[in-house]
């Protein structure tokens, strides 16, 4: 019911009578249906024959420019998705007409729109050329090309009725506004703002979404929203302004990094994160200069990375500002040789216990019982770590070099001793080792039945 009430509405709206009484029942509700959706009666099965092209002269010969031709009523047609009633002459005179078959008039007017002429068109056939005669004024309408117009793309109608839920957007630097999207009828391709958001606010080409949190204060500015696709589009008026209540704001407190000493050894990574109340709009470092592999981020306070080189204890001042003042924390940085080394997956302890140093050339290597190799492993905290445990005999051959002396990596291993080493692996009442003086592996049952154990690395 509610389909036959539309179709009644738009016969009550668009119909001619004199027309309805020639016209097929059908086909002219298909043709007013179609005006209606494009604002003509004209439906998209009007379309042109064929395309003339020519020239039009005045008396002497001469083309005559700039010059409109109107075409008759009857010659109203769908062309490239435009009803096409008319075209201008270009700077030579020419022109190029989409027509149907049959009689119609042509009226010439000057770029002042005065009426300088009018001819009678007679087109019978697409592929000759019409028949022209002059019926007023003194010119000609030459014909030059009789060709087929380019095919007629489908209508596309432009968005419409484009909102958001409000025109004002009234922010505040730091904090986030509500996102707000936007409703619109018709179908959209693009979405556009003009001129760009302010600072920490995004928009969406896609969606027409706009979000973010504002980064710094402005007055009432006026920003265009426009919803296109290929058939037009429709804007909308946003005025946004920025409130700064930050100049009231007290200064950071309570600021502090986990700890005010940071020992770090080469190779191995660091993420410290600051703890602060209030509101913080930047962080600062001072000196600037970090140790190789560190970095700084003015953000967050994130202090991270892996260092690569070796440094003194050298005293950094980080701030917490916001524009009400500032709090101040001292970390002293201090960056240590590499103590471990990486290889196939396993982390190894780089100096031989007792060693120290970046080439483990301080200290004395201590020779100490299974027992002791095994609780010294379980206990020892190094580069971070606090998993470390003896290796297995398979684990612990995997690093022999036998055409070294002793035979393992010394660039790797520096330090290490041409003598015995302890492994995990023990079966029955025997522990084996690993003697580096000549990439052998062996047994010692001595670790139980003799309290004199032996004393190996």
């Amino acid at each position: 019911m509610k389909l036959y009430l539309l179709l009644i509405s738009l016969l009550l709206n668009c119909v001619n009578l004199d027309e309805l009484k020639n016209a097929e029942p059908m086909n002219y509700l298909y043709g007013v249906v179609v005006a209606s959706i494009r604002g003509t009666q004209t439906s998209l099965t009007d379309q042109a024959a064929f395309q003339i092209q020519g020239t039009l002269k005045d008396a002497s010969g001469n083309p005559i420019a700039n010059a409109t031709l109107s075409l008759g009523v009857s010659q109203s047609i769908v062309s490239r998705e435009a009803v096409t009633t008319s075209t201008t002459t270009d700077a030579n005179g020419n022109y190029t007409l989409n027509v149907k078959l049959g009689n119609f008039s042509v009226k010439v007017t000057n770029s002042s729109g005065a009426e300088i002429g009018s001819f009678r068109m007679n087109a019978t056939s697409t592929t000759t050329k019409p028949e022209i005669s002059v019926t007023s004024g003194n010119m000609s309408l030459v014909v030059t090309a009789v060709t087929v117009p380019s095919p007629i793309s489908p209508v596309t109608i432009a968005p419409s009725n484009l909102s958001y839920s409000s025109s004002t957007l009234n922010l505040t630097v730091g904090t986030a506004m509500n996102s707000m999207t936007p409703s619109v009828t018709g179908t959209v391709s693009t979405y556009s703002v003009s001129p760009s958001l302010p600072s920490g606010l995004s928009f969406s080409s896609s969606t027409g979404l706009i979000s973010g949190t504002p980064l710094t204060s402005q007055s009432a500015i006026g920003y265009t929203i426009t919803a296109s696709n290929r058939g037009g589009s429709s804007t909308y008026p946003i005025s946004i302004s920025i409130a700064n209540i930050q100049n009231n704001l007290s200064p950071p407190s309570n600021f502090t990094y986990s700890s005010s000493f940071l020992t770090v050894n080469v190779g191995s990574s660091v993420s410290l994160s600051p703890t602060v109340s209030g509101v913080v709009s930047s962080y600062s470092i001072n000196p600037t200069t970090l140790p190789n592999g560190l970095n700084f981020n003015i953000n967050s306070g994130l202090l991270s990375g892996t260092p690569s080189a070796v440094t003194s204890v050298s005293p950094y001042t980080i701030s917490a500002i916001n524009s009400g003042g500032s709090s101040k924390f001292t970390l002293n940085i201090l960056i240590e040789p590499k103590v471990t080394v990486s290889l196939d997956n396993i982390i190894w302890q780089k100096c031989t216990i007792g060693l120290s140093g970046d080439s483990c050339n301080g200290g004395t290597a201590i020779k100490i019982n299974w027992a002791s190799a095994s609780e010294e492993c379980n206990n020892l905290v190094l580069g971070g770590r606090s998993d470390w445990r003896l290796p297995t005999l398979e684990e612990l051959r995997s690093l022999v070099v036998y055409n070294k002396s002793p035979t393992i990596d010394l660039n790797n291993f520096p330090g290490t001793q041409s003598d015995v080493y302890w492994t995990s692996t023990i079966v029955t009442y025997y522990a084996y080792v690993v003697n580096f003086s000549n990439g052998n592996q062996d047994r010692d049952f001595r670790i139980i039945y003799y309290s004199n154990n032996p004393q190996y690395y």
